[in-house]
């Protein structure tokens, strides 16, 4: 049963398809991605925008299949690459949403080197320049590159962010950037773009003041109509219930995972082509031993993996190990910014964390939302990746049918490809299907899975895997208000996985006494 967003129904936010772009990948996702499948309207008490749209393919505030966030990365980066043609670029990630986003497109496309912006002030690394963003709870975008010469050329930049509202941020962004560090070519790359035609002739008419080429790429275009007393009517609105609680507290255990000094695990401090095979080995490295601790101790459980602010990219990886490895994995970070949580059918945001920041010197609170494996229609999109995945990475979960009458050749079904119901009437030619086939001998579901009858996940009990970075293991993590403390007086079951993560030092003298890396 389809649910409209409470947002549209009470408030009168509406998200308007304009046109998808990008069908072509073969991944877990709909060949077509409309606007209403890729972001729903959520609320937040901001005096500047008091609507949020929240992504079901980000993994950022819903937590989502870990296959669904790389397949959508995976598009936006074919978008980029069509415009590129063959030259090399450099892609810059804006924080704290679109690090992985980011991340995921610069490996799509072979970058030379992958840079996001971080709002965290590193003792030990170098602030090259920065820029300001408008309508975001936390505005200030740092750049660290280390070096900075694997940041600072002529070659083309990607920018990427999950949004494009009215174009401003970015505009400011390459306004600031080409000031600092003039390029002749920028593209634009976002999940959605919701620019009006007055934005897009703003942006343009900004485009040509710097005497620069920018482009703009997006899996779907539309617009958003709000109504015009909006602000005062979310302002107006009971304070939300955060942290819950229940009779009993959940369970805490810790895991140090093993990554190497001199290998990145992220873009904060730029990451290169050449640190591909490092990185992918210490990746295998650190998900064994996470699959490991969560067989030994939580068998049989399925996981929402839970980055922290901008580590994205790596906690999305190592649950996209653990899905490979037939554990039912979930996607999701925290977040610096405060959003309105409202457990109402059709509203995104069911249920809500506010903690104490856990690195040194910060003051403002961090929040988490949902944090659990959610049920009704509008996360459909999300739950893409619970099916078993296809040989080749493609999956079909329940409920998504193949049209009645098409046939599949004999053998083109890998071992355990199908969910529930994937199948339509008459779709399946002689042997089809391979050992695992639903319903018969040797049969693969995800374990502590219940299927309902509609194909979603009901009596789950998802144990809550949140990996950090050594700057965030700290006492204030595990202290009364912490987020260890608020996730386990929810009655939840948590395990934190810490990355030792690299030393800026070392990447900048390795990067600098070694020949040029990036390409």
């Amino acid at each position: 049963m389809n649910i409209d967003p409470w947002a549209t129904t009470n408030l009168g936010i509406e998200l308007r398809h304009e046109r998808s772009h990008g069908g072509g990948a073969v991944d877990v996702l709909p060949a077509e991605l409309p606007i209403a499948t890729l972001i729903q309207p959520g609320l937040r008490r901001n005096p500047r925008r008091a609507h949020l749209l929240v992504s079901t393919v980000l993994g950022k505030h819903l937590p989502t299949g870990p296959r669904v966030v790389l397949g959508a990365g995976n598009r936006l980066g074919d978008l980029v690459r069509d415009v590129l043609g063959d030259r090399e670029a450099v892609v810059l990630g804006f924080a704290e949403t679109a690090t992985g986003l980011g991340h995921c497109v610069a490996a799509r496309i072979g970058a030379g080197c992958y840079l996001h912006s971080t709002r965290r002030e590193v003792p030990d690394a170098t602030t090259l320049t920065g820029f300001e963003e408008g309508h975001s709870h936390a505005t200030s975008h740092l750049l660290q590159p280390a070096p900075a010469d694997i940041f600072v050329n002529d070659l083309p930049l990607v920018l990427v962010d999950d949004e494009i509202s009215t174009g401003d941020t970015a505009i400011d962004a390459v306004r600031a950037l080409h000031a600092f560090s003039p390029r002749a070519h920028y593209v634009l790359a976002s999940l959605v773009d919701m620019r009006t035609e007055s934005d897009r002739t703003r942006f343009e008419v900004a485009a040509d003041e710097l005497g620069a080429r920018i482009d703009t790429v997006c899996l779907a275009a539309g617009r958003t109509l709000l109504p015009d007393d909006l602000v005062e009517t979310v302002s107006s609105m009971p304070d939300p219930v955060l942290n819950p609680t229940a009779a009993q507290r959940g369970s805490f255990d810790r895991i140090e995972l093993p990554w190497p000094a001199s290998v990145p695990e992220g873009g904060r401090h730029g990451i290169l082509r050449s640190d591909t095979d490092a990185f992918e080995a210490a990746l295998v490295q650190a998900a064994e031993a996470l699959r490991v601790r969560l067989a030994d101790d939580f068998a049989g459980r399925p996981a929402i993996v839970l980055g922290h602010e901008e580590l994205m990219y790596l906690p999305l990886r190592l649950a996209a190990e653990l899905a490979d490895a037939g554990i039912a994995t979930r996607f999701q970070t925290t977040t610096r910014s405060p959003a309105y949580v409202l457990d109402e059918p059709g509203y995104p945001l069911r249920r809500g964390f506010r903690f104490v920041a856990p690195e040194a010197g910060e003051v403002e609170p961090r929040y988490l939302y949902n944090a659990h494996w959610i049920e009704d229609a509008l996360s459909e999109v999300a739950a893409l990746d619970d099916g078993v995945a296809l040989d080749d990475g493609v999956a079909l979960d329940d409920g998504v049918a193949l049209d009645d009458g098409v046939a599949l050749g004999n053998g083109a079904l890998g071992n355990g490809a199908l969910g529930n119901g994937a199948l339509g009437n008459g779709a399946l030619g002689n042997g089809a299907l391979g050992d695992h086939a639903p319903g018969g001998e040797g049969a693969v579901d995800y374990p502590g899975l219940t299927r309902s009858a509609g194909g979603r996940s009901v009596g789950v009990e998802p144990v809550l895997v949140v990996v950090i970075d050594a700057p965030a293991d700290t006492a204030e993590l595990r202290a009364a208000g912490g987020l260890i403390d608020v996730l386990t007086a929810s009655g939840d079951d948590v395990v934190l996985a810490v990355l030792p993560g690299a030393d800026p030092r070392l990447l900048h003298a390795e990067r600098t006494v070694a020949e040029p890396r990036m390409l």
